[in-house]
């Protein structure tokens, strides 16, 4: 997770599990194994940045945003599934600021997300995410 982000900063809203399901995101497919290793570290009490989210159709959207010094676009998807898997509430952020204008992907509530495995994973969507995001996760255990 980002070093930036220092917990007493930040503010104190949240979504709960059943808030989080009608979350919308605009990435349908994520990886099972990534999830459920956010999910483990929720579990043993690891606390994530918050997810920012843009209101959207009466609840709220997921932002689009673009990771600090990088090209690379990052939501939030990861650590919101996981805090439904883990029934803990997801710490969030209401912001207008968001990249989603320039892209329009189709937009899916995160309890319509499907979790794929990496034998489920034929064109390796998520080969790379696994590798870079699965090896420093497992190591902070």
């Amino acid at each position: 997770m980002t070093s930036e982000w220092h917990e007493e900063a930040s503010p104190r809203v949240y979504l709960t599990p059943d808030e989080i399901r009608e979350l919308y995101g605009f990435e349908p497919i994520k990886s099972a194994e990534i999830v459920e290793v956010y999910t483990r570290r929720l579990l043993n009490g690891a606390r994530f940045p918050p997810v920012e989210v843009v209101p959207y159709q009466g609840g709220f959207r997921i932002a689009y945003k673009h990771l600090p010094g990088s090209r690379k676009l990052d939501g939030g998807h990861y650590r919101s599934l996981a805090s439904i898997r883990a029934r803990k509430h997801l710490p969030i952020i209401v912001t207008q600021d968001d990249a989603l204008e320039q892209v329009r992907p189709h937009l899916v509530q995160l309890c319509d997300v499907r979790l794929v495995t990496a034998e489920d994973d034929t064109f390796g969507l998520f080969k790379k995410d696994r590798e870079e995001r699965l090896g420093t996760l497992d190591e902070q255990l």
